[in-house]
């Protein structure tokens, strides 16, 4: 159907190779039919965005008339060629097939079906990762694209795609379920597995389930076939962990004999004693192990609350504090100072305590507190103690560093949680969805977005999936999406999940927890991002109110604060804006650390505004302690301490205006960042579009000025700095007329009393006055 070219871009920005897709004519399709199955293969990579998809970077018509897309470049081979030049043994086979198997199942979850999944179409990089490529015959879920380029592969297509039907997630369930019987036992597609354990190395029980497993997939009813691929993928690990198959769960004497496989030691010296006792009793042992453990799991969850509440009976009868005004913030800070008084001679019952009062003042976002009370528990931890109270503290543990912004330390606990795990049932649970959701945190820390993205969402689906996680928790993930959308500057993805959450917490009669405000406050930061100060400032003054109802200071406070400043200084009020920075400053060094990412964050908000009011040592100074904590707190690379220097750098450039040259080299740094950082890259090219024009540069104030628009076309920005590219573009070029009448358009819409409208017009005035 066409072409794939390498290609790399020539105008001089920054390096950037690409895979550039060309569509022929072809009996199947002309011109003009070419150009819309591209543009809806656009629409549709648009959307996508994980570690196992290839990326769309750029697409369009070229000058003959050809659709193209430019598609991110994937160094390796091919899945195929893999397999056939290395001969991979079967649990790296296995994982291979896992990849894929994420991937599309991300694909379904944001409604998009590939419909053409076949070896050809997977590349495997050096380092092992799996890249699905290809979306020609994609489309959303539900959906029934009919025209010529409606083509599958005929060895690699499901019964509906060979029948001319509509396809769905299942189709894509099934050529997976091919792929999955190549890769495994080399079988061509449409034949039933036949390999033997010697080509596997997996038990004939095993070969037995993955045959069962496979056949599922492979049904020709699509309604037969597993309802997703989480279940099919979660079939595939029990085959491999010896675990029953979904199809066999209800089989005693199946579910024994997998048990017997998984614990063969154990079993086998059991056994020489007992051999008939074990067989006869073996199906109601497993069962009684299985609600055993779910007893378990209950009554530690129960002790867990019982605890809590009798500790907090106490502290209101030994303080005296039954009936007063008391917050919570501040009955948990007397209940924990008393914890060892109270539980001198019950050291199992202040653990208990003392796990739940660090959840707690983790959900208060009080880090300081929770960080001192987890350390205290983990510190006290012994072979008694359950291994689901374990990995929860591990979890909390990381939780809290990675809230502090030090998610190097925070690795070692998260490791141990995710150790710890292993011991514990494979179903879905509110601590393995938790396990998750720190792992993906800690993946966006690193700067790997997209991989954080991800497992955010498996994290979202796990909690809903889970039976012991209620609204609050499922409301509290789903946030938390959100705010890793908004860091992609993803705004619409993130504000869909802001909304997600209110709507769970509103059907859970939660409307009024903390973590709703949190809510309304990120979905005013995003309004913030957006450009939007006015709506901006309406959700984050409600915010603000809700937080000041009688409600214990959180870091959710102090953010909602920061961002208030930052409207406030954007508004033009920057005496309002050092009130509520000064106030978000002193809650976070309260609740996090001196040299914590929170407290560095509210520094730069107040040197951004020590800088407009002119106060430049001031402002040099609070960055520099910004980008001091930051270096500390990431690895060596990490860009996210650009974010600081780039302050540095605008109060460098405004003492000493010769130092553009290196604003522009910090520039082409941040764009490279990720969507957040690469923002900076806009307002760098903008100041020194300014420095060159008011030296009478117009040339390299017309190419820093197409600079700004070229970081634009990869990232959103606002419409100020939109106004502002327009603006230097037609001075640089003498259109000086059109310089202001872009100016007072502005005006007209904004008024006049935000400061860079004021700086603009003064500017150009001046200039215009001096020519």
């Amino acid at each position: 159907m066409g072409e794939v070219y390498s290609a790399h871009r020539d105008d001089g920005q920054f390096a950037q190779q690409v895979a550039i897709k060309r569509i022929l004519d072809t009996p199947l399709l002309d011109r003009e039919q070419a150009a819309e199955h591209l543009a809806a293969e656009r629409a549709l990579l648009a959307r996508l965005s994980h570690p196992g998809l290839a990326t769309l970077i750029d697409g369009g018509v070229d000058a003959e008339g050809f659709p193209w897309l430019a598609m991110e470049q994937i160094e390796g081979r091919r899945l195929d060629h893999l397999v056939r030049e290395t001969q991979p043994d079967f649990n790296t086979r296995l994982d291979l097939l896992l990849q894929a198997i994420d991937a599309v199942a991300y694909a379904h979850r944001q409604l998009v079906v590939h419909g053409d999944l076949k070896p050809a179409n997977m590349m495997v990089e050096d380092d092992g990762r799996l890249r699905v490529l290809d979306f020609g015959i994609a489309r959303s879920v539900g959906e029934d694209r009919d025209h010529p380029a409606r083509g599958f592969t005929p060895g690699w297509a499901s019964p509906e795609q060979r029948a001319g039907q509509s396809i769905s997630t299942a189709s894509d369930q099934y050529q997976l379920g091919l792929i999955a019987g190549w890769l495994l036992f080399g079988d061509a597609p449409h034949e039933l597995p036949s390999g033997t354990p010697d080509s596997t190395g997996l038990s004939r029980g095993q070969l037995t389930d993955l045959r069962s497993v496979l056949d599922r997939s492979l049904r020709d009813d699509p309604e037969k076939r597993y309802p997703s691929l989480t279940m099919f993928r979660q079939d595939l690990l029990a085959v491999r962990g010896r675990l029953p198959i979904a199809d066999r769960a209800g089989e005693r004497w199946y579910v024994a004999r997998r048990f017997f496989q998984r614990h063969r030691l154990p079993v086998s010296l059991g056994v020489l004693a007992l051999f008939g006792l074990v067989l006869a009793l073996a199906g109601t042992t497993w069962q009684a192990r299985i609600a055993a453990e779910e007893r378990d799991r209950a009554r530690l969850e129960a002790l867990r609350q019982d605890a809590l509440r009798e500790h907090l009976m106490l502290i209101f009868r030994e303080t005296g504090v039954q009936g007063s005004d008391l917050n919570a913030k501040a009955l948990l800070d007397a209940s924990a100072a008393q914890l060892d008084t109270l539980y001198a001679d019950d050291p199992e019952l202040r653990r208990r305590v003392l796990l739940v009062l660090a959840e707690l003042y983790f959900n208060l976002q009080d880090m300081t507190a929770a960080r001192a009370l987890i350390e205290r528990y983990r510190s006290q931890v012994d072979a008694d103690t359950p291994f689901v109270d374990q990995a929860m503290a591990a979890q909390i543990h990381a939780m809290v560093l990675l809230r502090q912004g030090d998610a190097v330390a925070a690795e070692a606990p998260l490791v141990e949680a995710e150790t710890l795990a292993q011991a514990l049932p494979p179903r879905a649970s509110r601590l393995r969805g938790g396990i998750l959701a720190a792992r993906a945190n800690w993946l966006r820390q690193q700067g790997r977005q997209d991989e954080g993205l991800a497992m955010q969402e498996q994290a979202v689906d796990m909690i809903a999936q889970a039976g012991d996680a209620g609204m609050l928790v499922l409301g509290i993930e789903q946030s938390n999406l959100g705010v890793g959308l908004l860091q992609a500057l993803r705004f619409d993805e993130a504000e869909h999940y802001f909304r997600e959450a209110l709507d769970t917490w509103e059907r859970g009669g939660l409307e009024e927890n903390t973590h709703a405000l949190t809510t309304l406050g990120n979905l005013g930061t995003s309004a913030l991002l957006r450009g939007d100060l006015v709506a901006a400032e309406q959700s984050l003054r409600v915010a603000k109110a809700g937080h000041e109802s009688g409600r214990p200071e959180t870091g959710a406070y102090a953010s909602v604060l920061s961002n208030l400043a930052r409207i406030r200084l954007g508004l033009g009020d920057p005496y309002e804006a050092r009130t509520l920075a000064d106030k978000a400053l002193g809650i976070a060094q309260r609740l996090s650390s001196e040299e914590s990412m929170d407290v560095a964050g509210v520094r730069l908000v107040l040197s951004d505004i020590a800088f407009e009011q002119g106060q430049l040592e001031e402002s040099r100074h609070l960055a520099a302690q910004a980008l001091a904590a930051m270096q500390a707190l990431v690895p060596a690379g990490h860009p996210l301490p650009l974010r600081a220097q780039l302050s540095l750098q605008r109060v460098d450039l405004r003492r000493d205006p010769t130092t553009v040259g290196e604003l522009e080299a910090l520039a082409k740094q941040l764009s490279g960042a990720p969507p957040m950082l690469a923002r900076g890259a806009t307002a760098a090219w903008l100041w020194a579009a300014e420095a060159h024009c008011s030296a009478g540069r117009a040339s390299a104030c017309a190419s820093a000025a197409a600079a700004a628009a070229l970081v634009a076309e990869r990232v959103p920005i606002t419409p100020m700095e939109q106004l502002e590219i327009r603006f230097w573009t037609a001075y640089a070029e003498d259109r000086y007329s059109e310089a202001a009448a872009l100016l007072s358009a502005w005006v007209t819409d904004h008024g006049t009393s935000r400061p860079r409208t004021q700086a603009l017009q003064e500017w150009l005035e001046a200039r215009l006055r001096r020519d």
